[in-house]
């Protein structure tokens, strides 16, 4: 299943739909330090770190690339962040979800 696939998924499955890249991005740094105290490998994920998460975020977005991270957290969780471009996306001509 490619990311942009989840447009074809019902619209009560959608937890956001920011209007701009700029929201997109709040959104993920939002969820992504809600989770930080729970990451299982918290020195690892600092080599990346959030500031060039959002950088390659914004440059994927403005560009029509969706956007998927994937962190493990503690107890055998697993963190999944997705932001699917809608209009215009690079990989597929779907229609927006209707919330």
């Amino acid at each position: 299943m490619r990311t942009c696939d989840w447009l074809l998924k019902p619209a009560s499955m959608i937890d956001t739909s920011p209007e701009t890249v700029a929201e997109a991005l709040t959104w993920l740094a939002e969820r992504y330090r809600a989770a930080e105290p729970s990451f299982l490998h918290p020195a690892g994920e600092a080599r990346i770190g959030l500031d060039t998460r959002l950088a390659n975020a914004e440059e994927s977005l403005t560009g029509g690339v969706d956007v998927q991270w994937g962190i493990w957290l503690t107890a055998g969780r697993f963190l999944t962040l997705n932001i699917t471009c809608c209009t215009p996306n690079r990989h597929a001509s779907y229609a927006c979800p209707e919330a």
